[in-house]
């Protein structure tokens, strides 16, 4: 009885921490527009990566794994810091360069092709098959983004939204190989985020310098900064974690589809901008095209048993 209650308790401790992920993951786009209108995107990637570095270390340090830092070599070292840069420097740089061009709604279903990415790179890279259910899963997915991209009409698309939508995709794109790439490896996955978002932070500042960013910034600067850092990419990441080492992983994967909605909404509600039938219908079809990617994935499952 009493372990019944326990595992009870764990269920419903995971289930909200994971919905505390999914709400602090929905309302990334908003806080990344506000912080992107105020400070340059490189800029605004190295404080990012700063602040989500220390919360890390603070949060491995507590959880007694910091010191495994010391016992990585050169080699892993810098696997980690390579690989993870795709899923921190790059992949953030061009999302916030896109939406600095493109309203916080749009950028965000854009770059919500990256499930669809790691379809296709698992494939390439992995020589996963691609099977019929895979391909249609990516074609619905690319199908959406079109959509959103263009607000159902080609005709009205111009070329700064033609650029931010680019971006978007880019930062699709980095995501995806970062994931497929990271599967492969062996190295402790939760210190190679700690050691991706600090190596991409000090590029991000190396780079800022460079291009004469660097700059004095205001308390609310450095607020948005922290905010967006520590409490938008450090928090919901170590959240997801351990809600999934103690959660039924299924229902709590089918959770996360709640993200795009709760963007929307908060977008809608404090940037103002308008939810339209094209965002509702693009947004539709990506997730759709996650669920057949799952619906398959377990057919061949079942296949293979």
């Amino acid at each position: 009885m009493t372990q019944n209650l326990n595992e009870s308790s764990k269920k419903n401790t995971a289930l909200m921490q994971a919905l505390g992920a999914i709400l602090l993951w929905g309302i990334m786009p908003t806080c990344t527009k506000l912080l992107v209108s105020q400070i340059e995107p490189m800029l605004a990637l190295a404080l990012t990566s700063l602040f989500a570095s220390l919360f890390l270390a603070a949060y491995y340090a507590v959880k007694g794994k910091l010191g495994e830092l010391k016992n990585l070599n050169l080699n892993t070292f810098l696997r980690m810091a390579a690989i993870g840069s795709l899923g921190v420097f790059f992949y953030n740089f061009f999302y916030y360069s896109g939406n600095t061009m493109l309203p916080a709604q749009t950028a965000y279903i854009i770059n919500d092709l990256w499930p669809a990415c790691i379809i296709l790179f698992s494939c390439l890279i992995l020589k996963e098959k691609l099977t019929v259910g895979k391909l249609l899963a990516v074609l619905m997915s690319f199908t959406g983004v079109v959509i959103v991209a263009t607000g159902g009409s080609f005709q009205s698309f111009d070329l700064s939204n033609a650029r931010g939508a680019l971006f978007c995709l880019a930062a699709a794109v980095s995501y995806g190989f970062y994931a497929v790439l990271n599967k492969r490896e062996s190295y402790d996955k939760e210190i190679s985020v700690l050691v991706a978002f600090a190596t991409s932070g000090l590029a991000a500042f190396l780079c800022a310098v460079f291009m004469g960013q660097l700059r004095p910034l205001s308390l609310k600067e450095w607020g948005g900064s922290a905010f967006a850092g520590a409490v938008c990419n450090g928090l919901p990441g170590v959240l997801w974690v351990v809600a999934l080492q103690n959660g039924n992983t299924a229902i709590l994967a089918n959770l996360s589809y709640l993200t795009p909605v709760i963007s929307m909404i908060v977008t809608h509600f404090v940037l103002g901008e308008p939810i339209t039938v094209w965002s509702i219908v693009g947004t539709a079809l990506i997730v759709s095209g996650i669920f057949v990617q799952i619906a398959a994935d377990r057919s061949m499952t079942r296949k293979n048993k």
